[in-house]
C-alpha cells in the first residue's frame, strides 16, 4: 500500500483502491494506517479512503465528490451534528494548510450548523 500512495498519482491510487471496496476486501492494520496518513485533494479518492477506513471526515468529503458511485456510497453512511462538531474540534486544534482550509470551508458551507438537524440530516 505504501508503494501505491508513494506514486503521488491520485487516479492510480483511486483505481487500485476501488476493488478493495467493491469486492469487500479487507485491508490490514498497517495499510489502514498508510491510508489514514495519505493526503489527497480529490474528494472521490478521499471518500473512498474514508469508506475503506471508516473515517467520517473523509466520508463527508466523499459526499461532496463528483464520482456518483462514491458519492452515493458515502451518503449511505449517516453522520450526526456531534460528528461534525467532533471533527471540527480535532482539526481546528492543529496547524493546517491552505488546502485544509479550503476543505473545511467547503464542508462547513455544505453542512452549516443551522441547516443540519440533530441526526446530521440537512434540513429542507
Amino acid at each position: 500500500m505504501q508503494e501505491l500512495v508513494d506514486t503521488y498519482n491520485e487516479t492510480k491510487v483511486f483505481n487500485d483502491l476501488l476493488p478493495y471496496f467493491t469486492e469487500k476486501r479487507t485491508i490490514s492494520l498497517s495499510d489502514n494506517k498508510v491510508l489514514q496518513e495519505y493526503s489527497a485533494v480529490n474528494y472521490g479518492l478521499l471518500g473512498l479512503i474514508g469508506l475503506l477506513t471508516q473515517n467520517i471526515p473523509r466520508i463527508l468529503l466523499g459526499k461532496l465528490c463528483n464520482d456518483p458511485f462514491i458519492r452515493e456510497k458515502c451518503k449511505e453512511i449517516k453522520h450526526t451534528l456531534e460528528d461534525l462538531e467532533a471533527i471540527a474540534a480535532i482539526y481546528m486544534e492543529v496547524e493546517h494548510t491552505e488546502a485544509d482550509e479550503y476543505v473545511f470551508r467547503n464542508v462547513m458551507l455544505k453542512y452549516p450548523r443551522n441547516l443540519v438537524d440533530d441526526n446530521g440530516k440537512l434540513l429542507e
